[in-house]
């Protein structure tokens, strides 16, 4: 049975469709693949030309040069990155503080305690306990005396 040109052009969409999809999909795959070919693109004809004008050994050397040079540059990039989020960290750590302190609020009027969490309480002779969130039966007991 013979199928018709509206079948096939129905069937050539959904596969152009589902093709699309797949495509969009795997983005985190082919966004690397792209870029490594892009890079080989552009190289390869420098690297075509190092190759005839000189020694081998010396067009190594110049491409570890390039290597070590690229992979500094990424890792200040990456050094740089985390210098400003640790300082907006610590730019906005007010502001956490609050946050946190609105929700222990929140929580202690709906009748959820989070006093153990890393806080700290005034005993009866005026000394300062910071609690822990160890289980009861591995904290120890020292006499007084």
């Amino acid at each position: 049975m013979a199928a018709s040109s509206t079948t096939k052009a129905a069937l050539a969409i959904m596969a152009a469709v589902a093709v699309a999809f797949a495509a969009y999909q795997a983005a985190s795959v082919f966004a690397p693949l792209v870029l490594a070919l892009f890079i080989i693109a552009i190289v390869w004809p420098l690297q075509q030309g190092l190759q005839s004008r000189m020694p081998k050994l010396v067009a190594l050397a110049i491409t570890l040069i390039v290597i070590v040079a690229v992979g500094l540059a990424f890792a200040s990039l990456v050094v740089w990155g985390f210098g400003r989020v640790g300082r907006a960290i610590m730019n906005d750590a007010a502001r956490y503080q609050a946050l946190y302190d609105n929700l222990v609020t929140w929580l202690d009027s709906r009748g959820v305690s989070v006093a153990g969490l890393g806080q700290s309480i005034s005993t009866s002779d005026g000394s300062c306990v910071r609690l822990s969130m160890r289980p009861a039966a591995s904290i120890r007991r020292w006499p007084s005396g």
